[in-house]
């Protein structure tokens, strides 16, 4: 049975947990359209398996996590001390995000420039507010008005979307093309998101108890302390180095150490049972069943974090996997700011490198989180470059913010004139950008029953009755006045 305990566990040591996830559905434990007793049958196999993928990706969290707050204040000098604080370190970065991420309220803004070569540049800016209850609704309330790609793609008028996801409906609003709400039946919503909901579970009590078993089977198993010679950003020098390493020889002790710290922790059961919907002796057994069979990793995983001989600073902290001849290798260093830059190489040779910022700050009534990210990639005969910023803002205490939908539109009973009323709007209030999304708008209700032709007709129609058209032949793109209802819009139109 591949959905024993025993085949749960050896799929987290071999890795084909991953075949579990293949069906979106399997994560959330959907019904499917057999009998009574056949999906009884087929969601008590899913929940066993959704045990082992959330326990997967617990790890995951907390090994990313971990090495992305290696940058802490040496406080202690053994090895196991220092491993403590860089723990605790996480877990103040962590736990933040997943409390009460159930329901959540608040503001983001979103700042974009990409650039490849000299002749592809991107660029974008968005912000606005949202809101959701995974219980049954999710709200967002976006404004862009920056979109460039080599030129302006957006004229004066920011595009303000609104977007809400309640019962069986995905609603959409933008002011500038149609006064009211239109939605689009989604049959299963409603289902999906009652499916994601979980009462009564406290993902604190789950993170920190994967969190102190991880720690704790790495202290006892793979952790070693040693002063030497240490290549950190180019330079050699002299460092104390922590070493943490899972290798073939240790694995399985490192594995079973783990599970078995999972297992004895009854809250940790408890709340996996809930989540996974099985019972506690269904996560005790299939954890007790990890370490049963032979297993074996060819792979080798190794974290040295350096730090100097004297005082409390970080030097950087390398993240290795050896695969039998090949290596690969990632240099974290300390950038200043709250930036690290990290560095990527395959046996020796560099083949990426960036700069990653996260700052998280808390005052009364909110939590406030930056993140930030530049670099340069070689894709051969260009190099890609990033530089973006992300804030993302949490108001406490959540309140509701639900929008007003009640004199909505059906997707199907828009007439013809509103359609034609829709794609004039894009063209004459959002300039080039407009010209692209038709197709994406159509997309998002479900198929376009607009044809394009009919569009492309409206778009020259619109065109023959503009004046002060100035023209770029190397673009073959005309910027021109178009009047219409007593008003002037500057819009972009394709030269003759």
């Amino acid at each position: 049975d591949s959905t024993s305990p025993e085949a749960i566990a050896e799929g987290i040591q071999n890795g084909s947990f991953v075949n579990a996830v293949s069906d979106p559905n399997e994560m959330i434990g959907a019904k499917v359209g057999n009998s009574a007793d056949d999906t009884d049958a087929i969601n008590k196999k899913k929940s066993k398996k959704n045990i082992t993928i959330l326990i997967v990706v617990l790890v995951i969290l907390a090994i990313l996590g971990g090495v992305g707050y290696f940058f802490y204040n040496y406080e202690y000098k053994s090895a196991n001390k220092r491993i403590d604080v860089m723990f605790k370190k996480m877990n103040d970065y962590v736990l933040p995000l997943i409390t009460d991420v159930e329901k959540r309220m608040g503001d983001y803004e979103v700042t974009a420039n990409l650039k490849a070569g000299t002749e592809n540049d991107i660029q974008l800016h968005a912000s606005g507010n949202y809101a959701y209850n995974l219980e049954n609704y999710i709200y967002l309330d976006t404004k862009i008005d920056k979109i460039y790609y080599n030129q302006d793609m957006l004229d004066k008028t920011p595009i303000e979307a609104k977007l809400y996801f309640n019962e069986d409906k995905i609603y959409i609003k933008v002011e500038e093309l149609f006064d009211k709400y239109i939605f689009v039946n989604y049959p299963g919503l409603k289902e999906y998101m009652e499916n994601i909901k979980q009462n009564d579970i406290d993902y604190d009590t789950v993170y920190l108890a994967v969190i102190n078993a991880l720690k704790n089977s790495l202290e006892n198993y793979a952790t070693t302390q040693k002063v030497g010679k240490a290549n950190i950003n180019g330079k050699s020098q002299q460092a104390n180095i922590v070493t943490i390493s899972v290798t073939p020889t240790n694995y399985k002790a490192v594995l079973t150490s783990f599970a078995a710290a999972l297992s004895n922790n009854d809250e940790f059961v408890s709340n996996i049972s809930k989540i996974a919907g099985v019972s506690k002796e269904d996560v005790t057994t299939a954890l007790n069943s990890i370490g049963d069979t032979d297993t074996s990793i060819e792979d080798s995983c190794i974290i040295s974090i350096y730090s100097p001989l004297f005082g409390n600073s970080v030097l950087g902290v390398d993240v290795t996997i050896i695969d039998g001849e090949n290596s690969y290798k990632t240099s974290i260093i300390p950038a200043g700011n709250d930036k690290y830059k990290v560095v990527g190489s395959e046996n020796g040779r560099k083949e990426i490198e960036f700069t990653y910022g996260f700052k998280l700050t808390q005052e009364s009534g909110k939590k406030s989180y930056v993140t930030s990210f530049e670099g340069e990639f070689d894709l051969g005969e260009q190099v890609l470059q990033v530089n973006t910023e992300f804030k993302y803002n949490i108001n406490i205490p959540y309140q509701e913010d639900k929008p007003v939908t009640r004199d909505a539109v059906d997707y199907e009973n828009l007439t013809t004139e509103d359609i034609q009323n829709i794609y004039k709007n894009l063209t004459t209030k959002y300039g080039m950008i407009g010209t692209y999304l038709e197709e994406e708008l159509g997309d998002l209700f479900g198929g376009s029953s607009i044809d394009s032709d009919d569009y492309s007709n409206e778009l020259s129609e619109i065109c023959s009755q503009t004046s002060s058209c100035t023209c770029d032949s190397a673009s073959g793109v005309c910027n021109c006045k178009y009047e219409y209802a007593g008003q002037s819009f500057d819009i972009k139109c394709p030269m003759n």
